[in-house]
């Protein structure tokens, strides 16, 4: 595999990824209403956990500390250009804003909710990202010098779950928390998958194979579809095993696609994390239309459910689009600013 060249299929994926995250959002948020508790949390199916992998997936093609370092900068810089769009849009909304609310806020973090909810709801997946991004990438580093490779990173694997079957017992600090802890498994899965592929045969093994740890698991916790969410915070077993289905799946999917670079899905993969940014403004601004339509609507649930998500998909992709611009304005008056010191 030529690591140089970007994976089409993997940003394919991604897409796919950011768009399950949008019917999630949507769902939870503005779906309680008139979603049935069983449909609400089988949106879960595709969730957190294939993001962390997919980004295990591409971490060969920049496999680095300093890499990562940079990875986390641009995170912060995408993430300033979206809190002045949050605040804006806030601002519009008559939400009373103070400047020390703000400042908190340029480091992820929400000290009270606000008219969008959505966005300090979801925020808690990128502190953690960044921290997954650099234990794992450190472990990876360490590996690639000292260890056996996909050996030493199945050893790794299985060494990340016992620690946080360690963790759900006794916190061990504040870096190696639960949810850093079992995401990195997530994130050393896909590091692993990325040389190694799943065909149609060992696609059905696996599966058959998780499906029934699944129930069996779900069966030990008094579990079931309609209560999953609470395996999700804090993370445990039952909801592990259910996002091993789409992991397996996506695993396979990484090698039978062919997608070609030019399609709208594979766009939004490549911008997934101000995607991510933005559904969450998106999937605020609907909670506020959804009371209205659901009030009148006399349509079956699924169709009520993609009139508000197709709302809520169409702000996010706006503001996507408004990011874009920005960086091109941007981008251009640097340009024009260093030719004039010419």
């Amino acid at each position: 595999m030529n690591l140089r060249k970007r994976n089409n299929n993997i940003d394919f994926l991604r897409g796919i990824a950011a768009l399950c995250i949008v019917i999630i959002h949507t769902a939870f948020w503005s779906g309680e209403s008139y979603l049935p508790k069983w449909f609400i949390n089988l949106t879960l199916f595709v969730d957190v956990p294939v993001f962390i992998f997919i980004s295990g997936l591409t971490y060969q093609y920049n496999s680095s500390i300093l890499k990562s370092i940079k990875g986390v900068i641009n995170i912060w810089k995408k993430w300033l250009i979206f809190i002045l769009l949050f605040v804006v849009i806030l601002l519009i909304t008559k939400y009373q804003l103070s400047f020390d609310e703000i400042v908190p806020w340029l480091f992820f973090s929400f000290k009270k909710p606000t008219t969008l909810p959505v966005v300090p709801g979801s925020i808690w997946y990128i502190p953690m990202y960044i921290k997954v991004l650099l234990i794992s990438g450190i472990i990876i580093i360490l590996n690639k010098k000292y260890g056996e490779d996909d050996k030493s990173i199945k050893n790794i694997i299985m060494f990340f779950m016992l620690i946080f079957g360690i963790a759900k017992y006794q916190k061990i600090s504040m870096i190696l928390d639960e949810l850093t802890i079992f995401y990195s498994i997530f994130f050393m899965i896909g590091y692993y998958a990325i040389n190694n592929k799943i065909d149609e045969k060992k696609l059905t093994k696996y599966l058959f194979i998780n499906i029934l740890l699944t129930i069996i698991i779900m069966k030990l916790y008094g579990a079931n579809i309609s209560s999953l969410q609470n395996f999700k915070f804090p993370p445990d077993l039952p909801y592990f095993f259910f996002s091993m289905n789409s992991i397996l799946i996506f695993w396979y999917l990484k090698d039978k696609l062919n997608i070609t670079e030019n399609n709208i899905i594979n766009k939004l993969g490549k911008n997934a994390l101000f995607c991510y940014f933005s559904q969450g403004i998106g999937s605020s601004i609907i909670i506020m239309i959804a009371s209205k339509i659901n009030a009148t609507a006399t349509i079956k649930f699924i169709l009520l459910l993609m009139i508000n998500l197709s709302i809520t998909l169409a702000l996010t992709l706006i503001l996507c689009v408004i990011e874009k611009l920005l960086k091109i304005i941007v981008e251009k008056r640097y340009k024009y600013g260093q030719e004039n010191d010419k």
